[in-house]
């Protein structure tokens, strides 16, 4: 599909979930090798932030070249979407390719076909006021800290914290990508990334997470020669690591990286990274380091309840890894979706 013409504009509506339980799927299969390929246009997916929406799912999609962001999960913090083997390839413009945040005032609209404007002009204008660049994502946080005018966007507190909706992705590829912040920016929701590939990236931070975010990653998700400033992976002192395992990662400290971190970094308290990043202080969790995430207890495979549901239970069992040559099996899938129960019942 072909999102754009030869004058940059908006030549197809994206894909836009309206209703629960809805899947979107390449082929039979929702196999990558079925090539469906999103390509072009200011955006390829939105969530609208005035509709409640669960179980949706993507499966073998390829994004290619946004205009501006992939991915505009801007969906309730109740909303949970899940991509299965997609891939987001040569995408060089724009702030975030997937920018997970919801607040009060988007008071946005879809994007018609032939508009160069999002929502009829009043969502992009409303972007553009937050400057996309890395100042974007400390002007969010000191929006939750103070007032601002009403002429610009802010967090909306529920129970004292700004959540957004739950991502989560599974045997995924995020290869030749270049945005100005963050490959994908986790605004206070829960973002489940297993057995991923992120690899020769540039951005600011290849994933950030902010606004006591969680953060789930296992399933040898790997990070290669990204070329990055704060990251690969920057967590900020409120947000969480849920759960870390099996994460590798090389060659991705480039010499404009200030945190000389090979891993997650994670932000100490009072100290402003974002702001900062000269004098950006914290801890580094190496990759596959379990030490530094919230769950002490291994995660058993899903059981079975009596109305056919599955739920997570503790013990020393595990399911067993995937294979390094194929993608997401159901194994990868079926566990990358209970993670967000877990999350609700710890934190």
């Amino acid at each position: 599909l072909e999102f754009d013409d030869p004058t940059a504009r908006q030549n197809m509506v994206g894909l836009i979930p309206l209703l629960d339980n809805s899947h979107y799927k390449c082929g039979e299969d929702g196999a990558l090798s079925n090539r469906c390929i999103l390509r072009g246009g200011w955006y390829h997916i939105l969530f609208e932030d005035d509709l409640p929406l669960v179980n949706i799912s993507f499966s073998g999609l390829t994004f290619d070249q946004s205009l501006d962001s992939s991915v505009m999960a801007y969906g309730q913090p109740g909303n949970d979407a899940i991509f299965i083997n997609c891939r987001w390839r040569n995408n060089k413009q724009g702030s975030f390719l997937v920018d997970n945040f919801w607040h009060l005032y988007l008071q946005g609209g879809i994007i018609e076909p032939g508009g160069n404007m999002v929502g009829g002009g009043r969502r992009r204008e409303q972007e553009r006021e937050l400057e996309w660049n890395i100042e974007s994502l400390l002007t969010r946080r000191s929006m939750g800290q103070e007032a601002r005018s009403e002429r610009h966007r802010y967090l909306q507190a529920i129970g004292g914290d700004y959540p957004s909706m739950y991502l989560g992705f599974a045997g995924c590829e995020f290869a030749d990508n270049e945005l100005s912040v963050a490959l994908i920016s986790n605004d206070g929701g829960f973002l489940d990334i297993t057995k991923c590939r992120f690899e020769s990236n540039k951005a600011a931070v290849v994933i950030a997470n902010v606004l006591s975010a969680r953060l789930a990653m296992y399933g040898a998700t790997t990070f290669r020669n990204n070329d990055d400033i704060i990251g690969p992976v920057f967590v900020d002192s409120t947000s969480t690591i849920l759960f870390h395992e099996k994460t590798m990662g090389e060659n991705n400290i480039g010499i404009a990286n200030v945190v000389q971190c090979e891993g997650i970094f994670m932000e100490a308290p009072g100290t402003d990274c974002l702001n900062n990043p000269v004098e950006c202080y914290g801890s580094c969790c190496e990759w596959g380091d379990s030490s530094c995430d919230l769950v002490k207890e291994d995660l058993t495979a899903p059981v079975p309840s009596p109305d056919g549901a599955s739920v997570p239970t503790r013990g020393t069992a595990r399911p067993s890894s995937p294979s390094e040559d194929d993608g997401c099996n159901a194994t990868c899938k079926t566990f990358a979706v209970i993670l967000p129960l877990l999350g609700l019942a710890t934190v």
